[in-house]
């Protein structure tokens, strides 16, 4: 597949993607927004909020995106179906912990199981978030060549999680033109062998690739996620011979359940 791109910014992109993975491109319309409506908000113990009239309960020692059960789309490669989600957290929930519990919120450190930035606006979440170290840089919100947050292992495994204005590329009009636009980068720079397994739901503007990446024979997931004038990526990398079977799948998790509030 090709993607109509002028010869100048399939250049420009293709120069990035040696230090790191790089998309942006204008507009999806419509998204799937997941709703929580917060009637009261309690604390009922350690780790624990409680909201509505029906006592949803929010424990911040477990992913947020797992409790608030948003919508999922699947990504077929090889003979595995992953899911990965499609919604949206709502910024009143954000807003709720952060009023209710006595630990900063902050995308320098794991509040539970749930890493939150309020200022780029996304939520990730690791079962084991002990053996992650956290590398913040908060010129990533204005320069799309850096990473907001990056993660790093002892084992080798990475996630980074970066942000390019829809304005950069306006060649491109929805999902589906970002997610051809990467993987044909990906196949040109060489360092997807072949051209990857993507996925994408178009009306929540979401996508999820996976490919064997030539240089560390792990399997490379990138998720993209669109968000106002951003597009939203979410990349984790192995290293073969080096990460464990539990931190890899960590770092899956991580990112095929990584979401943006609304």
């Amino acid at each position: 597949m090709s993607v109509n791109v002028n010869e100048k910014n399939a250049s420009s992109y293709a120069e990035r993607e040696k230090t790191k993975r790089y998309f942006a491109l204008l507009g999806v319309g419509g998204t799937i927004i997941l709703i929580v409506v917060l009637l009261f908000f309690s604390k009922v113990g350690k780790g624990e909020l409680t909201v509505g009239k029906d006592g949803f309960t929010v424990k911040i020692d477990r992913p947020l995106i797992e409790q608030v059960h948003t919508q999922n789309a699947i990504l077929k490669t090889g003979g595995d179906q992953i899911p990965y989600t499609t919604g949206k957290i709502a910024d009143s929930l954000i807003r709720q912990i952060e009023l209710k519990n006595s630990t900063p919120i902050t995308p320098e450190r794991f509040l539970g199981n749930n890493l939150i930035d309020k200022k780029a606006g996304f939520v990730l979440a690791s079962s084991d978030p002990g053996q992650w170290s956290i590398k913040f840089d908060e010129g990533g919100y204005v320069d799309m060549q850096r990473n907001i947050v990056e993660l790093n292992s002892a084992g080798g495994a990475t996630v980074k999680i970066s942000r390019t204005p829809t304005s950069a590329f306006p060649n491109c009009k929805n999902v589906k033109c970002v997610v051809e636009f990467v993987a044909n980068i990906l196949v040109q720079a060489g360092e997807a062998p072949e051209y990857p397994d993507v996925s994408y739901d178009e009306p929540s503007g979401t996508a999820l690739l996976t490919f064997r990446n030539r240089d560390t024979q792990g399997e490379t997931f990138i998720k993209i996620i669109q968000k106002g004038e951003y597009w939203y990526e979410a990349t984790t990398d192995y290293n073969s011979a080096l990460t464990s079977e539990k931190t890899r799948k960590d770092a899956q998790k991580i990112v095929t359940s990584f979401s943006v509030t609304s």
